[in-house]
């Protein structure tokens, strides 16, 4: 028996799967970087949408606190914006100060509008509104605006 003979077999199942991992790599590889790309894109919406909540919550309690529509409606702006700076592409704040009175409520709604069109790669629309609104209610025994 040579040596070729007995390697015969081993060696021609070794010689034909030559560069296979690199074929499957490459056939692989764009698979790999969608995925990562939708993770990214469901990340940023996630992490963006949890802060326009929260500071829908902000903008609605510093409303909550003021005596008149006008101060209210200037501090739920401030608050709003001063959570979301940068987030938003295009940023709606609309303050309901029809109930503003002891015993009465505050609704902030806002609207971010999210920028995607950086994802390359991820078939996703240019860009993503978010909405969030709060209600709080006013404090029924306040004795006035604290400045």
């Amino acid at each position: 028996m040579t040596a070729s003979t007995y390697l015969s077999g081993r060696r021609r199942s070794t010689l034909s799967e030559r560069g296979s991992a690199v074929v499957e790599l490459t056939v692989l590889m764009p698979v790999f970087a969608l995925l990562i790309g939708i993770a990214v894109l469901f990340g940023r919406l996630a992490i963006t949408h949890q802060t326009v909540i929260g500071a829908t919550a902000d903008a609605a309690r510093a409303a909550s606190l003021r005596a008149t529509a006008d101060a209210a409606t200037a501090d739920a702006d401030t608050a709003g914006r001063t959570v979301l700076d940068g987030a938003c592409e295009q940023l709606d704040i609309a303050v309901d100060t029809s109930e503003l009175r002891p015993g009465g409520t505050v609704r902030v709604d806002i609207a971010c509008t999210v920028n995607l069109a950086d994802l390359v790669g991820v078939l996703v629309p240019g860009e993503r509104v978010l909405q969030s609104t709060a209600i709080v209610p006013i404090d029924a025994y306040r004795a006035g605006d604290p400045a």
